[in-house]
């Protein structure tokens, strides 16, 4: 390149930046997009971060990063995956808000037409949003961070009474600040490989037939691990090598780096930040624990996801916040909810062959079919998934990604995602009932969820919706606050019942 793409003044041979107005110079790699903008038409996905933040954050030249991703982005299109690569810094100052980077990304995919957005860094380079949580008050969540937004390209609140059309949804990944040649250089092997998928599951034993039940649509014969009987040393030693597709259904802390086992009142350590140290092939998970993503503002050694994306993991769903799923006696919805669908689906649309984003988009329209609870929209907003949203268990060679794409299932022009407002707001108000409905409550969590026996039971009232009370149980566990949520009708008839992972 002799002239700059910004000013126009001549550049010296071998610079990287602009002397008269700063701008980064593009490195001269054919056909890839550089330094900042997305200019090419007709691409599946966008790569997109704020190269100076991710280089403070990785404390990496940006120079260096910025060949890191354009090897990537050469390595993907000789799979057949097409992305250009966009740096917000090139548009926008420092962090910037949400809607500063959805406006940006909405610009640049209506250039290009794609369905993939690839995020590079923390939330501290590329923020996720921070919705006010109104699923119930009587939660200790008073907020949610999610990705929905860049698949949705809309910040509001879906508590505000959104509707999404996820068939026209972005294929989201966010890779938070790991080794990028490692986490890339896992991703390429995982493309070239088309062999077996060997999968392995651990539950905790009182959501053992839930497990068994979910793990059944990805693999042939028992391999679930049950704990208590199972913790960190033998679930470590029993993890073979080779495993490339995992589901763990257990507890999680927001004040711990384990993920937990549970019978009766017991919850051992079951699964820790080295747990998958052994794994050999690149490999995606799926876990329902409360806050089973956590990353923000912990290292490498104090969080799962961390830990794994360092590792061989290409691929990790999980929950920013507590997450729900149906209890372990309950009579009600078996064939589960909440995170039991979402990750359940994902693992079995990976299964069948379809990108990680895909497979989450999937999970996420079976999740939202029906009547919606205030813990299914949470759901919805707390789960992402962090890794490249093309990625697939199965391979890609040639155009094998090219197939998923057909010109009608790309975006519009406008990026216009239809939103109609269906959903209802859901604020809980504390609320007095009649002692015949306390009974009735009272005597089912004695018989069926003892557990929770001795805890404290509160009701409330959903505002915008008369025919349905929430009775809540909360219970202070030896890993921190736990909940049973059930819908009750203003005749004591009990509809659906939550259990916090």
């Amino acid at each position: 390149m002799n002239f700059c793409e910004d000013c126009g003044e001549r550049l010296s041979p071998g610079t990287a930046f602009c002397e008269e107005c700063g701008a980064r110079v593009p490195l001269a790699r054919p056909g890839l997009a550089a330094g900042g903008t997305a200019k090419k038409a007709g691409a599946d996905g966008i790569v997109y971060t704020n190269l100076p933040l991710l280089a403070s954050q990785l404390h990496r030249p940006e120079d260096i990063l910025l060949e890191v991703i354009q090897r990537f982005i050469a390595d993907a299109a000789s799979h057949g995956i097409d992305y250009v690569f966009v740096d917000a810094s090139r548009s926008l100052s420092g962090v910037a808000t949400v809607g500063e980077h959805l406006e940006l990304i909405r610009s640049r995919m209506g250039e290009i037409q794609g369905r993939y957005l690839f995020i590079l860094g923390s939330s501290s380079v590329v923020p996720s949003v921070l919705w006010e949580n109104y699923a119930s008050t009587a939660e200790v969540d008073p907020d949610i961070s999610s990705d929905l937004p860049y698949a949705t390209l809309d910040a509001t609140n879906p508590f505000a009474g959104l509707a999404y059309d996820y068939d026209s949804m972005l294929r989201v990944g966010r890779l938070p600040n790991v080794d990028l040649e490692n986490y890339f250089s896992n991703l390429e092997l995982s493309r070239r490989h088309t062999g077996v998928v060997e999968t392995f599951g651990v539950t905790a034993r009182v959501w053992a037939a839930m497990t068994e039940h979910l793990y059944q649509a990805i693999a042939a014969g028992p391999k679930v691990l049950a704990s208590p009987e199972h913790t960190v040393e033998s679930v470590r030693k029993h993890i073979p090598c080779g495993t490339n597709l995992l589901l763990f259904n257990l507890h999680g802390s927001d004040e711990t780096k384990y993920w937990y086992g549970q019978e009766n009142f017991s919850y051992p350590e079951a699964v820790e930040p080295t747990s998958f140290a052994g794994l050999e092939r690149p490999y995606f998970l799926a876990v329902e624990a409360c806050y089973g993503a956590a990353y923000e503002g912990r290292p490498v050694e104090e969080s799962v996801l961390l830990s794994a994306l360092s590792g061989t993991c290409v691929s990790f769903l999980g929950s920013s916040r507590i997450a729900f799923g149906v209890p372990a006696p309950s009579l009600y919805l078996p064939k589960g909810c909440c995170a039991d669908i979402v990750c359940g689906e994902f693992l079995r649309n990976l299964r069948g062959g379809m990108s990680a984003g895909d497979s989450l988009n999937m999970a996420r329209k079976k999740l939202m079919m029906g009547q919606i609870a205030p813990e299914e929209v949470k759901t919805l907003a707390e789960f992402s998934l962090y890794g490249d949203p093309t990625a697939s268990i199965l391979g890609h060679g040639g155009k094998g990604i090219a197939s998923c794409h057909s010109p009608s299932s790309r975006l519009a022009k406008d990026i216009c995602i239809s939103q109609p407002d269906v959903r209802q707001a859901v604020r809980m108000e504390l609320a007095v009932v009649e002692q015949k409905i306390v009974e009735v409550v009272e005597k089912i969590i004695n018989i069926q969820y003892t557990e929770f026996k001795g805890g404290t039971l509160r009701f409330y009232r959903n505002v915008s919706r008369k025919d349905m009370l929430n009775a809540v149980v909360s219970q202070k566990g030896t890993i921190g606050p736990r909940y049973l949520i059930m819908d009750v009708s203003p005749l004591g008839q009990v509809k659906r019942v939550f259990e916090s992972k």
